[in-house]
């Protein structure tokens, strides 16, 4: 009798545990994809300390670019240093896994990348941004920070040239 007894408090135990595991101390999944201005927002508010969700961010660039600051940087390259930062550098996103990497499909739960890399997710955030023509915003082949400041470059050196430039706006 003791040992049956013993038995099932034992047994009663492992089913609070696992439930206490699955119910507690499970992260739900989040997946971003995009880092800019959304993308990190995001991010800084799910992972306070001892949050409950496991982040993962994923970016086809390795950089984050402060966009209202392109033309200054156009017209002054040594301004690009301000608004160019890598990802890995950005202290709101510590705690999440940052990959780079291109999503070429989403199902309702996993999200597959170019690499054949799949991520299952709880929750899924689209914040891949807006499109502008270059040099404003990145082009396709602009994912390396240098690539993109390349490109900056010669912007600013073709403005240079110019006899003649009009602003509007």
């Amino acid at each position: 009798y003791q040992r049956r007894v013993h038995g099932t408090v034992k047994r009663i135990i492992e089913i609070v545990f696992h439930f206490f595991v699955i119910f507690q101390m499970v992260k739900a999944k989040v997946v971003i994809i995009g880092s800019s201005f959304a993308g990190l927002s995001c991010a800084r508010h799910l992972l306070p300390a001892k949050s409950q969700f496991e982040v993962t961010i994923i970016e086809k660039k390795n950089y984050f670019e402060y966009t209202p600051g392109i033309l200054r940087a156009i017209v002054d390259p040594s301004h690009l240093s301000a608004i160019h930062l890598p990802l890995s550098s950005l202290g709101c996103i510590q705690g999440a896994r940052i990959v780079q990497d291109e999503v070429v499909s989403v199902s309702l739960k996993a999200i597959q990348c170019k690499s054949g890399l799949i991520f299952h997710y709880d929750y899924l955030v689209v914040a891949v941004g807006s499109d502008y023509a270059g040099p404003i915003k990145p082009q396709l082949n602009e994912i390396d920070q240098k690539v993109r400041q390349q490109q900056l470059l010669s912007a600013h050196f073709l403005l240079n040239e110019a006899e003649k430039v009009t602003i509007i706006g």
